[in-house]
C-alpha cells in the first residue's frame, strides 16, 4: 500500500516468489515506469475488504494520513487480511515526550508540513500498538531502526544536490531552500537519542 515505484514488488516476485503481488499508487507515473508490471493506480480505500491478502507491506504511507484517517487506515488492512494474515508497516514516528510535543505544535513539524509533508501526522509508537491491538492484530514484533532514516537522508541529500542544475525549474527558490534545510536537519535528528522510523509485525 503506497507502494511508491514498486520496488518492493518487485523484490516480493524477484527474491520471494510471490505470483500475484500487487502494488498500489496514486501516482499514474509510477504505474507506468514502475518496478513491477503488477502496480496499479488505486486509493486503499478502493480495495474491497474481502479478507484477500496473505501478507501486506506499507512503507511511509501511514505518515501521510491526517490523525482522523489512522484508525480506518488499520481497520480496513484488518479487513483486508485473511485470519492469520500479517502487517508489516514501516513508517516515521517520533518519540514520545511528557511535553506531548507532535509535529502539529513544533517548528519543526510545522515546517515539514508546509514544505515537505502536506498534512502529515505523526504518531509515538505507542499510539500505534493502541491503534493495532484495539482493531484486533497481535503484535508480534516492534523495531527501532536507529540511525536508517539519518542514512537514507544522506544519499537524497547528495542525489538532490546532484540534480539541481536539472531540476531547479520545477521548483522556486522557497521550495529549494526548504529542502536544503529539511534533508540535512532531518539527518543529523535521527540516531541513538531518538529514532524516527519504527516498523510493527501484526498478525489477524
Amino acid at each position: 500500500m503506497g507502494c511508491g515505484y514498486g520496488f518492493m514488488v518487485h523484490v516480493a516476485e524477484s527474491e520471494f516468489g510471490c505470483k500475484d503481488a500487487l502494488g498500489i499508487t496514486l501516482s499514474q507515473n509510477q504505474v507506468d515506469t514502475g518496478f513491477s508490471k503488477n502496480l496499479k493506480l488505486l486509493h486503499y480505500m478502493q480495495l474491497e475488504p474481502k479478507e484477500q491478502f496473505d501478507k501486506i507491506y506499507t512503507c511511509g504511507m501511514i505518515s501521510h494520513l491526517n490523525k482522523a484517517e489512522v484508525r480506518q487506515y488499520y481497520r480496513h488492512i484488518y479487513g483486508l487480511l485473511k485470519k492469520g494474515g500479517k502487517l508489516w508497516a514501516h513508517m516515521i514516528s517520533p518519540p514520545a515526550n511528557p511535553a506531548r510535543l507532535n509535529n502539529y505544535n513544533t517548528i519543526s513539524g510545522t515546517f515539514s508540513q508546509k514544505y515537505v509533508f502536506p498534512d502529515h501526522y505523526q504518531f509515538p509508537a505507542h499510539t500505534h500498538v493502541k491503534i493495532l491491538e484495539e482493531t484486533g492484530f497481535k503484535i508480534k514484533e516492534v523495531y527501532f531502526r536507529y540511525g536508517h532514516y539519518a542514512k537514507t537522508l544522506r544519499h537524497w541529500y547528495r542525489r538532490y544536490v546532484d540534480n539541481l542544475p536539472r531540476t531547479r525549474h520545477m521548483i522556486t527558490p522557497v521550495i529549494e531552500r526548504a529542502w536544503h534545510l529539511y534533508l540535512t536537519y532531518a539527518s543529523a535528528l535521527d540516531g541513538p537519542g531518538g529514532s524516527v522510523l519504527k516498523q510493527f509485525l501484526a498478525e489477524k
